[in-house]
């Protein structure tokens, strides 16, 4: 589950795993934790997590993306480098 915020000439794609409801404290389609990525001028900070990965580069179609920066290797903060160097070719510092 992807959400999409606009603050000024902030982007943020807040991103998080909709829960399958297997677990009795885990209610199907509650999202059980949200990490965040920003777009700013063309730079993405952060890329999300592996299983948002695919929706998160379709949201970034049709936005101006030249580089991304992680801010730290997690799988949270690094899950679509690989997919966003394949459809939009930019470099991603750390």
């Amino acid at each position: 589950m992807i959400q999409i915020s606009q603050f000024g000439e902030i982007t943020q794609f807040k991103m998080g795993r909709e829960s399958l409801g297997q677990a009795p404290w885990e209610p199907p389609g509650q999202v059980l934790y949200w990490t965040a990525a920003y777009l700013v001028d063309g730079l993405l900070i952060d890329t999300g997590c592996p299983h948002t990965a695919e929706e998160f580069v379709r949201s970034l179609e049709g936005r101006a993306v030249k580089l991304a920066v992680n801010t730290h290797y997690h799988e949270d903060h690094v899950g679509a480098n690989y997919l966003l160097q394949q459809k939009f070719g930019i470099r991603i510092l750390v």
